[in-house]
């Protein structure tokens, strides 16, 4: 799964796909090196924001109105299509724009009728059910003031996944999950360090569910890095050292679990592990 993000002010790649040229090169490289595109147009990221749903949408409308002169969204040859958004709203008009496989990514993990109802207009859509604490949708933007201390924190987890995935079967819609652990949402620096070690604990008991993994460029694979003395004071640099440990996590990954996805910001870097 490689990230496009159609935002300004996204830590990875704002700006990077607001020129129109750029948007269509870039999107024809992701989609040939990537078997799904996760596209964005609102920055979850802590520092940034919260937009109104009428701007998501209109960020999402003028980028799909120039990607879809250029190619067939909905019959992309091996690519298929993720929306990154948490309002099921957003995503209901975006499906309506590209009829299809879809992925809805949603990274508030929120299981209310608003989104069941949308769930239930398509087979053929996914749903990526990620771990957060927030307690509502709008509150997404600021998942980092819901991570809570717990002595038991996996268990926690765990009975997030099991409490969620109930309300979903009694819809009938557990079939379309696919499970997202969520590094670095609603997570301090050593619950995402517990996390990866404890994940094949973990997939014990939802083993049944694909995994959609997403490290890249986490703020706590910087941080692991610091101790090191790489001789240098550039914050480019170190996030450049943490893409060496972002690879190893990654083969980790895909040898205990051979059918993850992996959420990547560069799929290069993902190439020739699975």
């Amino acid at each position: 799964m490689g990230v496009m993000n159609l935002t300004p002010d996204s830590f990875s790649d704002g700006n990077q796909n607001l020129d129109l040229c750029d948007l269509v090169k870039n999107f024809s490289q992701l989609s040939s090196n990537s078997d799904i595109v996760d596209l964005g147009a609102h920055s979850t990221a802590p520092m940034n924001s919260k937009i109104s749903s009428n701007l998501e949408l209109q960020r999402f409308r003028s980028a799909l109105k120039v990607l879809s002169s250029h190619f067939n969204l909905s019959k992309l040859k091996k690519t298929k299509i993720s929306i990154d958004t948490y309002r099921p709203r957003v995503f209901e008009i975006i499906n309506d724009l590209i009829p299809g496989d879809l992925i809805f990514n949603d990274v508030s993990g929120v299981i209310d009728n608003e989104l069941c109802e949308v769930l239930q207009r398509s087979e053929k859509i996914s749903y990526v059910l990620c771990h957060n604490e927030i307690n509502d949708r709008e509150s997404t933007i600021n998942h980092m003031r819901f991570s809570r201390n717990r002595d038991n924190y996996l268990d926690g987890v765990k009975k997030f996944f099991d409490s969620r995935l109930n309300l979903l079967e009694k819809r009938n819609l557990k079939n379309k999950v696919i499970l997202d652990c969520t590094f670095g949402f609603a997570k301090n620096y050593d619950q995402n360090i517990l996390l990866f070690r404890e994940l094949e604990n973990l997939n014990s008991e939802f083993h049944n569910y694909q995994w959609l993994f997403g490290i890249s460029k986490k703020s706590f694979l910087r941080k692991m890095m610091l101790p090191l003395d790489w001789g240098m004071d550039d914050k480019e640099q170190d996030l450049k050292n943490s893409e060496y440990l972002h690879r190893f996590w990654l083969q980790e990954l895909v040898s205990k679990f051979p059918n993850c996805i992996l959420r990547v910001h560069h799929p290069s870097i993902a190439q020739g592990l699975i």
